[in-house]
């Protein structure tokens, strides 16, 4: 087997395998994951209490985000590092493989010509015969050499990649760990959060009422001592005048009841993805869930606009990414709207200034106003 060539396929195998460089360092989702912030006192008021909720859901969609990415990164990094072994075997096994040829070589030269250059004179027929062959022997050393340093090269080349890939697999590996961890207690913070909000709420609503019908009895009771004393005022004057009749009271109705948004009309796609988001109403909240029985938020408008037939990316930064921006005021129903700096949330949009949204851990499906999140950050319209 003659020696390869510089530019033969080992060579170029070689320099294709020395090449290969992974970047290791993980922008975006693997920055090492800052500690959650530490609790703040408990909320004495609904109020408060919706503050907290709300601060500690931003945290908690954060870290949902992060941990959605990490995880894209993690297999990214874990496929890389799979074909740097498998590279870097390969060129272990070809480098081995030619240093054994040249060494098989190596032996058979020396038993054909043990003097190699003196060789060459002794069998020339002339000095210009000797150089010729002098030449060629050093040529054929010199190419060994070449193929023995070019192979050492890509395999200590191979090595070192594959021990980045590896190194970045484990980076990836433990910054997902950690986001794990944050998220678990981040939504069980959150879901603490929701529930004091809510008793507190319920507090406050009876407390409300409880008011507001004993200032009903108050007044109902005000109202009865002036009809007993109308009355008697009435009685007297009828001794000394024909009674005249009194009109009864007036009762004013009750306020009427509160009614879902009303309906926008809206079609083609848009108009499936409005209405099977319409029918997830109710269902709860339940991170890294996308359906059919319960939902976070980009679940639910992944879930709303696949049924339209619209496939979208899993997290909420990346359907913002993905799709065709549009303006506040162009809203259209089915249009995605987004919240936050960076992005944590998204729901879709079905008019009237109300969006349906999964809004976080504890709650359910449900309209909301898109004023609920102070920090509108855009929208997009899908398909």
């Amino acid at each position: 087997m003659p020696l390869p060539r510089p530019t033969s396929r080992l060579f170029r195998f070689l320099a294709v395998v020395g090449s290969t460089a992974l970047v290791v360092s993980l922008s975006g989702p693997a920055a090492r994951a800052e500690p959650a912030a530490p609790a703040a006192p408990a909320p004495t008021t609904a109020a408060d209490a919706r503050a907290q909720m709300r601060a500690i859901y931003r945290q908690f969609a954060t870290a949902s985000e992060e941990f959605h990415e990490s995880e894209a990164v993690l297999v990214k990094r874990s496929t890389q590092a799979r074909a740097a072994t498998a590279k870097a075997a390969a060129a272990a096994r070809a480098a081995e493989g030619y240093r054994q040829r040249i060494r098989q070589l190596v032996r058979a030269e020396s038993r054909s010509h043990p003097f190699e250059t003196f060789g060459a004179m002794l069998s020339s027929d002339s000095r210009t015969d000797f150089a010729a062959q002098a030449s060629l022997l050093e040529v054929v050393a010199s190419r060994r050499a070449a193929v023995l340093e070019e192979a050492a090269k890509a395999r200590a080349t191979a090595a070192a990649t594959e021990a980045e890939a590896r190194a970045a697999a484990e980076s990836a590996a433990k910054l997902t760990r950690e986001l794990r961890v944050k998220r678990a207690e981040l939504s069980e913070r959150a879901t603490q959060a929701a529930g004091l909000y809510r008793r507190l709420a319920a507090q406050e609503r009876a407390a409300r009422i409880a008011a507001e019908r004993a200032a009903a009895a108050r007044a109902a009771a005000q109202r009865a001592a002036a009809q007993r004393a109308a009355a008697e005022r009435a009685s007297r004057t009828a001794d000394r005048t024909d009674p005249t009749p009194t009109s009864a009271p007036v009762v004013s109705p009750p306020p009427p009841p509160s009614v879902a948004p009303p309906a926008v009309p809206v079609s083609g796609r848009a108009s499936i993805a409005v209405a099977e988001a319409r029918r997830q109403i109710g269902k709860p909240y339940v991170w890294g869930a996308t359906g059919p029985d319960s939902f976070d938020c980009s679940g639910l408008t992944g879930w709303s606009w696949r049924a339209a037939g619209v496939i979208l990316p899993r997290t909420s930064r990346q359907q913002y990414a993905a799709g065709v921006k549009v303006s506040r005021s162009a809203l259209q129903p089915g249009d995605l709207v987004y919240f936050g700096s960076p992005i944590y949330h998204v729901a879709i949009y079905v008019g009237g200034n109300t969006m349906i949204s999964a809004p976080q851990p504890g709650d359910v499906v449900k309209y909301q106003s898109l004023g609920a999140f102070n920090d509108y950050a855009g929208a997009t319209r899908p398909g």
